[in-house]
């Protein structure tokens, strides 16, 4: 019986697996064009197929695939024609609310929805790994082996936002012509598809705009002030209003909690420790985000906020050469990060087993 039960399990993890393996494929088809006589059409192909696989495989997992998939596709087939009303009985944020108002009007079906909510969940992380710059194949690996990739599957709206959010890194710490503005503009974006993104995003333009002296007490002022905003005035009642306000009495506690922060500490570590020397902004978010799952062992609210100072550690691991397989850096992080995908997989979520409504 034992034994039965292990294969079962091993089996249940083999598409999400397979999945991640193409999508690696395709990115590193896109990576590795440059000696290529059609190198635009290749890297093309490779984005391209990358991001679908992720974004169909996703997608097109039946209402019994994720905790919260048959929730969402309630408040979906709810949607009124009428945008006013339907906007006047959501318990959703702006944007994610109109996407679906326009999807219903376009006259999507349930899987069409869910394939279109997985694709800008997916899009917009994926464009942020390109503008992290490095390796696109390894950024996508750490994308699904963190989990980043799994919250598509169970808490939708934070997944869009998430990718959001890893675009405003983007502008803030690699690159941008107006960093300032364009970071404003993805926290903006990223909010209107789930609040909570609001508080990271504070953070993120506190360290674009305060000169570099003051910018850790302007940090910490800000992650306080987040905090303060959250439980007062109409934000807080919105939030008490929708499904969040469960959230804010509900203890996180249990194995699941403990794992998520051991496993980013242990991430955060490795990281932290490689590549002496040098000026380390994602790390500063990256222990907000430990601070965060250790309040989330009391308050699941705070612990979902930490993916967004988590998703920071992609930053280096697209880029540092020292925490790419086969350094031993990156074997450990490659290692640990498999345990943690395998385990949210059967453990959590009601990602196993794995069906689509595409298969049989």
């Amino acid at each position: 019986m034992g034994v039965q039960l292990f294969f079962d399990s091993i089996w249940d993890v083999v598409p999400y697996i397979a999945i991640v393996a193409v999508a690696y494929s395709f990115a590193l088809i896109a990576r590795s064009s440059g000696l290529s006589p059609h190198r635009g059409a290749t890297q093309a192909l490779g984005h391209a197929g990358a991001i679908m696989s992720l974004a169909l495989f996703q997608g097109s997992r039946t209402v019994a695939v994720g905790s919260d998939t048959s929730s969402y596709l309630f408040s979906y087939d709810r949607i009124p024609t009428d945008l006013s009303a339907g906007y006047a009985i959501t318990t959703h944020e702006p944007l994610f609310f109109l996407t679906g108002f326009l999807a219903k009007s376009a006259g999507f079906g349930d899987g069409a929805y869910l394939v279109l909510v997985s694709i800008l969940a997916v899009v917009p992380a994926y464009a942020a790994l390109l503008r992290f710059g490095g390796r696109i194949e390894i950024g996508v690996l750490f994308y699904c082996l963190f989990c980043f990739y799994l919250l598509g599957f169970n808490v939708s709206r934070q997944a869009i936002a998430l990718g959001f959010i890893g675009l405003a890194y983007a502008a803030t710490f690699v690159s941008s012509r107006m960093p300032r503005i364009e970071s404003l503009f993805w926290i903006i974006i990223a909010s209107g598809f789930h609040y909570s993104a609001a508080g990271a995003g504070l953070v993120i333009l506190t360290w674009a705009i305060v000169p570099r002296a003051w910018r850790m007490v302007a940090v910490a002022a800000s992650v306080v002030t987040a905090a303060v905003l959250a439980g007062s005035g109409q934000f807080s009642s919105r939030l008490l209003e929708s499904e969040y306000g469960n959230y804010f009495s509900e203890t996180y506690g249990g194995l699941g909690s403990a794992g998520l922060l051991a496993f980013f500490a242990f991430a955060t570590l490795i990281v932290g420790t490689s590549d002496e020397g040098q000026e380390k902004p994602y790390l500063v978010f990256a222990f907000i985000g430990l601070a965060f799952l250790t309040i989330g062992l009391w308050y699941v609210f705070v612990a979902r906020a930490a993916q967004y100072f988590l998703f920071s550690l992609l930053i280096p691991l697209t880029t540092r050469s020292s925490l790419v397989p086969p350094r031993v850096p990156g074997l450990m992080l490659m290692g640990g990060g498999l345990v943690f995908f395998v385990a949210n997989i059967l453990l959590f979520a009601q990602l196993a087993p794995y069906r689509s409504w595409l298969g049989p």
